[in-house]
């Protein structure tokens, strides 16, 4: 038996901002929102600052694996680290 959040969430994911430790918590319903809530987070983020994001880290959890994601976006996830690791 899990726990829903208010509004029936039941995963989260976050993007961290490696030069200003900026946080964004996205609240999910399905782990298959994953690459929608990037979208999403991206597009914030560069609406705000008016620079383009170089590089996704990942802790190779598969919310990125390369079928998923356009083909215009795989420039910007070489980067993985190990799982249980930080970066």
């Amino acid at each position: 038996m899990s726990t829903l959040a208010i509004g029936g969430y039941s995963y989260f994911i976050t993007f961290i901002d490696d030069f200003s430790r900026y946080k964004h918590v996205y609240l999910m319903k399905y782990k298959s929102e994953a690459f929608e809530k990037f979208r999403e987070y991206k597009n914030e983020v560069e609406n705000q600052t008016g620079k383009s994001i170089k590089t996704l880290r990942s802790d190779q959890g598969g919310e990125y694996r390369v079928h998923l994601v356009p083909q215009r976006l795989w420039d910007l996830i070489p980067m993985d680290t190990s799982l249980y690791t930080t970066a």
